[in-house]
C-alpha cells in the first residue's frame, strides 16, 4: 500500500512538472508563432481599413505582395477601362434627346476624369475601405457638377436613410469639416457599399476578413525559401563521446571556415543533416490551403495568383472562372446602380441650375466584365450568331468590352458609303 501511494505521489509531481513543461513550451510558440494562438485583430470596420491599406501600401510586415495582386485583379476584372453611354433600352426618348443627353454627360466624364482612370480608382478605393462616396458640387463656368470624393478614414462620414425603415428611402450624408457638421442630402451626393447589412450603410473591404490569412500565406512562403535555403546548404554533424572532444572539433571546423566538399580529419563520426522533405510536405499543404481560402473568399482563381499547380485537372481549370464571375457580377451590378444614379443627379442639377429639361435614366453607363470566359463567349457564341444574323450588330458591338457602340457604328456607315461598290460581272456564255 506504501509502495502505490508513492508511485501515485511520483506520477503527480511528474504531471505537474510535465504541466509546467507545456507551459513554457506553449509560451514559446506564442513568442514565435503569434498567429496561431492569437485571436484575429481585424474585426471592426476600422482595424479592416487600415491593415488593408498598410499592405496595399507596402508598409506592413507580412501580406504586401498577395494583397496588392489581389486588388489589383479584382479592380481590373470588374471595372473596365472607361465608361461608355448607352440608351436604357426599358426607356423611349427622341433621337435628339439621347444625342444632347449623351453629349452632356460625355462632358461630364471628361471634366471629372470618368472617361479616363478614375472608374478604376474609384473601384480600388472601394477594395480598400469598402464603400465609396462622391459629392457632386456645381460649378457656374463650365456648367457641370464637379466630382469631390470623401475618404472614409480621413473624413470619417456616415450615410444613413432619411427613413430608417424604408428600403427605398433617399439617403442622407454626415461629416465634420474643422469642427463643423455639415449634412449633404440624397441629390447632392452619391454612395456605394460592399459586404454591408441591409438598411446598415456601412461597407467592408473584402479582403479584410483574410488579411489573417494573408498574412499567413506570406510567412509560409518565406519559410519555403527558408526550408530550401536549409536543403541546400546541410549541416556537418559529428558524433562526440565527450564535451571535450566536441567542444575541439567545433573550434576547428570554426577555425578552418569549413563548408561542404571541403577535406576535415577527425577522430569522430562525420555526417550531414538536412530536411528529410517531410517539412516540406506539410508547409506546402500550409500554403495551398491558404491559397484556396483566399480564391473561394475572394472570387479570385489560384491561377492569378500564382499557384496554377493547384487545379490538378482540366475540368477544374474550365470551370475555376465561374466563381469569379459570379461574385464580381454582383460587384459590377452594384457599380452600375451606382453610375446610373450618379448620372440621373447630374442631370437632375442639371436642370435646376439651367431651368432646363433633360430626360432622367435614359442613359446607363456601360460595364461589362474583362475576363476570359467573357470573350470566350464572344468568340465562340455571339460573333458566329452576328455573323448569321441571328442577333443585330448593335447587340454584337454592345457585348465587347470597351468599345463605345454609337462611335463604332457611325464608323461603320461612313466605312460603307466610302466602299467602292463591286459590280458583279456577268458569265459569258461560251460554247466549246
Amino acid at each position: 500500500m506504501f509502495i502505490r501511494r508513492k508511485k501515485i505521489e511520483a506520477m503527480i509531481e511528474n504531471m505537474a512538472k510535465m504541466e509546467k513543461h507545456l507551459g513554457i513550451i506553449l509560451d514559446d510558440i506564442a513568442q514565435y508563432y503569434p498567429r496561431s494562438l492569437k485571436s484575429a485583430t481585424y474585426v471592426t470596420h476600422q482595424t479592416q481599413v487600415a491593415g488593408v491599406r498598410l499592405k496595399y501600401q507596402g508598409k506592413a510586415s507580412h501580406g504586401n505582395m498577395m494583397l496588392q495582386r489581389l486588388i489589383n485583379l479584382r479592380v481590373a476584372f470588374s471595372i473596365p477601362n472607361r465608361l461608355f453611354l448607352i440608351k436604357n433600352p426599358y426607356m423611349e426618348g427622341s433621337k435628339a434627346q439621347i444625342k444632347r443627353i449623351k453629349a452632356y454627360l460625355n462632358a461630364f466624364l471628361e471634366f471629372n476624369n470618368l472617361s479616363s482612370s478614375l472608374p478604376k480608382e474609384l473601384a480600388r478605393e472601394s477594395e480598400l475601405q469598402g464603400q465609396v462616396a462622391v459629392r457632386l458640387v456645381w460649378d457656374d463656368n463650365t456648367k457641370l457638377p464637379i466630382l469631390r470624393y470623401y475618404p472614409w478614414e480621413k473624413t470619417d462620414y456616415t450615410v444613413k436613410a432619411v427613413n430608417e425603415y424604408d428600403v427605398n428611402s433617399p439617403l442622407k450624408m454626415m461629416y465634420k469639416v474643422d469642427g463643423q457638421a455639415i449634412e449633404l442630402d440624397d441629390n447632392e451626393f452619391e454612395f456605394i457599399a460592399f459586404n454591408d447589412e441591409l438598411g446598415i450603410y456601412e461597407g467592408y473591404p473584402t479582403c479584410g476578413p483574410i488579411l489573417k490569412t494573408i498574412e499567413n500565406l506570406d510567412k509560409d512562403l518565406q519559410d519555403w525559401r527558408k526550408l530550401n535555403h536549409l536543403f541546400a546548404h546541410p549541416t556537418p554533424h559529428f558524433h562526440c563521446e565527450t564535451k571535450e572532444e566536441a567542444l575541439a572539433i567545433n573550434a576547428l571546423i570554426k577555425s578552418v571556415g569549413w563548408k561542404v566538399g571541403t577535406a576535415l580529419a577527425t577522430n569522430s563520426d562525420f555526417s550531414l543533416k538536412g530536411v528529410t522533405g517531410q517539412e516540406g510536405n506539410i508547409l506546402m499543404l500550409s500554403i495551398q490551403t491558404n491559397v484556396k481560402v483566399i480564391s473561394a473568399h475572394t472570387g479570385v482563381g489560384p491561377h492569378f495568383l500564382g499557384f496554377a499547380n493547384i487545379m490538378s485537372g482540366r475540368s477544374t481549370a474550365e470551370s475555376i472562372g465561374e466563381p469569379t464571375e459570379v461574385s464580381l457580377f454582383a460587384e459590377i451590378t452594384g457599380w452600375k446602380k451606382f453610375y446610373i444614379n450618379l448620372f440621373n443627379k447630374v442631370i437632375r442639377m442639371r436642370n435646376k441650375k439651367l431651368q432646363q429639361q433633360l430626360q432622367e435614366n435614359l442613359i446607363h453607363p456601360k460595364l461589362i466584365p474583362l475576363t476570359d470566359r467573357q470573350w470566350k463567349h464572344i468568340k465562340e457564341i455571339l460573333m458566329p450568331a452576328a455573323e448569321k444574323g441571328l442577333v443585330s450588330r448593335e447587340f454584337f458591338l454592345n457585348a465587347i468590352p470597351d468599345i463605345d457602340v454609337d462611335t463604332e457604328k457611325e464608323k461603320i456607315i461612313e466605312e460603307e458609303k466610302t466602299m467602292p461598290k463591286i459590280k458583279k460581272e456577268q458569265p459569258n456564255n461560251i460554247q466549246e
